[in-house]
C-alpha cells in the first residue's frame, strides 16, 4: 500500500468517528426540546435559530461520515493530486501521511465549533435590545480565531503541510519520497 491507500483507510476511520460524534450531538438535541417549556413566544422564536444549529450539527456529521466512508474522492484528490508508486513508505512518507491525517482530524473536530460560533453570532447580532448577549458575543470573540485557525491548518496539512515537512526532515536529503530513493539506489 502507498501513502494514498493509507490515507483512504484513515479517512474511512474518520468517517466512523463522525458517526460517533453524530450520536453524541444527536442525543443532545432531545433535552433541549423536552426540558424547555413555558417560554414567551418572542423568545421562543428567537431561540429557534439555536435549535436549528443544534439539529444541523448531527446532520452535517452524519453526512460527512457517509461521505468519508463511502466516497471521499474530493478529499483523496485534495491530499494526493498525483499518482503515487506502490513503493514501501520511508520515514518521511510516513510523516507526511501523519500530517495529512492530523489535518483531517483538525477539520472534523472543529466543524461543530464552527457551527456553534455561527449560531451564537447570528443570535447576538439579531437579538432584541432588552436581551443580554454579552456571553454569546464573548464566546464568538474568544473562539472564532482558534477555530478558523485550526480549520485552515487542517486544510493546509491535508494539502501537504510543506512548512512542517521541511521542519520535520532531519537533513536536506531526508525529504525524498520512497520513489526518489528507489531511483537513486
Amino acid at each position: 500500500m502507498n501513502q494514498k491507500d493509507y490515507f483512504v483507510v484513515g479517512c474511512k476511520l474518520f468517517g466512523i468517528w463522525c458517526f460517533v460524534l453524530f450520536l453524541q450531538y444527536f442525543f443532545r438535541i432531545f433535552p433541549d426540546y423536552v426540558l424547555v417549556k413555558n417560554i414567551p413566544d418572542d423568545i421562543a422564536d428567537f431561540f429557534r435559530i439555536t435549535r436549528l444549529f443544534e439539529v444541523l450539527k448531527p446532520i452535517v456529521l452524519f453526512a460527512l461520515g457517509v461521505y468519508l466512508i463511502r466516497f471521499g474522492r474530493f478529499v483523496h484528490r485534495l491530499a494526493y493530486p498525483g499518482e503515487l508508486s506502490r513503493a514501501k513508505l520511508n520515514r518521511m512518507d510516513s510523516f507526511i501521511l501523519a500530517l495529512k491525517i492530523l489535518g483531517m482530524y483538525l477539520i472534523i473536530a472543529n466543524i461543530p465549533y464552527l457551527l456553534e460560533i455561527l449560531s451564537r453570532y447570528i443570535l447576538y447580532t439579531n437579538s432584541p435590545k432588552y436581551m443580554s448577549t454579552t456571553n454569546m458575543k464573548e464566546y464568538v470573540i474568544a473562539n472564532v480565531l482558534p477555530t478558523l485557525g485550526a480549520l485552515i491548518l487542517g486544510f493546509y496539512l491535508v494539502k501537504g503541510g510543506n512548512f512542517f515537512v521541511r521542519i520535520g526532515s532531519e537533513k536536506a536529503g531526508d525529504n525524498k519520497s520512497s520513489t526518489e530513493e528507489k531511483d537513486a539506489g
